[in-house]
Formats: structure tokens, C-alpha cells, sequence
């Protein structure tokens, strides 16, 4: 239209580039895509100042197009992005390093992931580093015996001993139906019911009366799940 076209002009494009910067969403998305279809900055400038936008759109829609076309990527703009709050730009990043052979982080970098909200970057991280010789089971083994640990970590060690199918994984992750942190028992739960297949059904009982109602929640997900169903009696216990 003729407003677009009055600030595409050489004189007025700077406008549109301060745009990205806007805090109003609409704003900036319109302006970041106007200086993408016409060229406007090169990708590394797009990314120096979309990356850190408060809008997910944005931050986006720049990362998408710089690991798609720029011809490298420091190892901070990847970890910035790998720490990107929004799971889709995350799992970019992860994309990008599948693609790429050269170490371009380095082991506790990726040590960090392991604790990703997501799991298919968890699964990433944990076969990096079995790919680096690292003893994963050690390393699980040891954020769950710090007391002082996060529910977060506590939850993502014990989805971590399933993944890398402990032997001994009953006798480690049971304790922790008696765990303080709820999403911990929780974690515990998703995991001891799919190590004990077809015999969880008392476990899901327990679960069922838990304190928790995320604890609660989940116990009446996996029964519906495993198929299975509780009598009168019991739902009146």
C-alpha cells in the first residue's frame, strides 16, 4: 500500500528498521518481515536486534531466518538461543547443530540441557554426551542424592534414569513417591508406571489419594491410560 511503499523509500527505511525494536508486537513483527522481504539488513543485524525481543513472533521468526542463511554462528548466539524461553526456538537450535558436525558447544553447555522443560532436547543432550563417553547414570545418580536439589533437576534426573534405561531404575526412582516436591512424586509415578508395565495398579491406588492434586491428576490419566479401573470401594476409600 502507499504507506509501506512511502517507508521503503531510502530516506524512511531506517523507520522500519527502528521498528523491530517496538514493544507493541504487531509493530515490530510487521516491520521485521518488511525489512526481511526487502532486504533491508543483513541477517547478522536482523538477529542483533530481534533476538532479545520480548515478542516470541519475533525473536521467531529472526531466528528461523539466521540459522537457515547466515554463514556461521557463534557459540553465544546459539546459546542464547538455546535458552530461549519458547520450546519451538529451542528445538531450532538443536536442528541446527544436527546439521552442523563441528563441537560447537562444549560438555556443560550441553550438561545444562539435560534439564531442558522439553524432552526431545533432553534426548538430544543425553546421546551428545553418551557420543562423548560421559556416565550419565552416574551423573543422575548424583543430582538425586543432593537433597538441596530443585524440584526441576530432581524431576528431569528421574525422566533421565528411564531414558537411559538404568538397570537398578525401580529401586532408585521409588523412594521418590515419598519425595516433599509434588512434581517430583509426580515424575516419580510416570516413571515407575511405565517400568512396571502391566503390575502399577496399587502404586496408582496410593497415587490416587495423594495430598497433591497434580500427584492425583496424573494417577487417574495413567489408570485411564493403562486401562484399568477402580471398584466402588475403593473409590469411596
Amino acid at each position: 500500500n502507499r504507506v509501506v511503499g512511502f517507508l521503503l523509500q531510502p530516506e524512511n527505511q531506517q523507520h522500519i528498521i527502528s521498528a523491530i525494536s517496538d514493544k507493541r508486537p504487531k509493530v515490530a513483527r510487521l516491520a521485521l518481515q518488511l525489512v526481511i522481504d526487502h532486504h533491508l539488513l543483513s541477517t547478522d543485524e536482523i538477529i542483533e536486534l530481534a533476538l532479545n525481543h520480548d515478542d516470541v513472533m519475533v525473536r521467531f521468526t529472526a531466528v528461523r531466518l539466521f540459522l537457515t542463511e547466515a554463514k556461521s554462528v557463534s557459540q553465544q548466539q546459539l546459546l542464547i538461543v538455546l535458552h530461549d524461553s519458547f520450546a519451538p526456538i529451542r528445538l531450532m537450535a538443536i536442528e541446527y547443530l544436527n546439521q552442523h558436525s563441528s563441537p560447537l558447544l562444549a560438555k556443560h553447555q550441553i550438561e545444562a540441557l539435560l534439564f531442558d522443560h522439553h524432552t526431545r532436547i533432553r534426548s538430544w543432550a543425553i546421546k551428545q554426551l553418551n557420543d562423548r563417553g560421559m556416565d550419565l547414570a552416574a551423573f543422575y545418580c548424583l543430582v538425586l542424592q543432593d537433597k538441596a536439589e530443585t524440584a526441576k533437576k530432581l524431576s528431569c534426573a528421574l525422566w533421565g534414569i528411564g531414558a537411559i534405561q538404568h538397570p537398578q531404575a525401580i529401586s532408585i526412582v521409588s523412594p521418590f513417591m515419598q519425595h516433599h516436591f509434588p512434581s517430583v512424586r509426580r515424575a516419580a509415578l510416570q516413571l515407575l508406571v511405565k517400568l512396571l508395565t502391566g503390575s502399577a495398579r496399587d502404586l496408582l491406588l496410593n497415587s490416587v489419594m495423594d495430598i497433591s492434586p497434580t500427584v492425583t491428576k496424573e494417577a487417574v490419566r495413567l489408570f485411564a491410560k493403562q486401562q484399568l479401573s477402580l471398584s466402588l470401594l475403593e473409590l469411596q476409600i
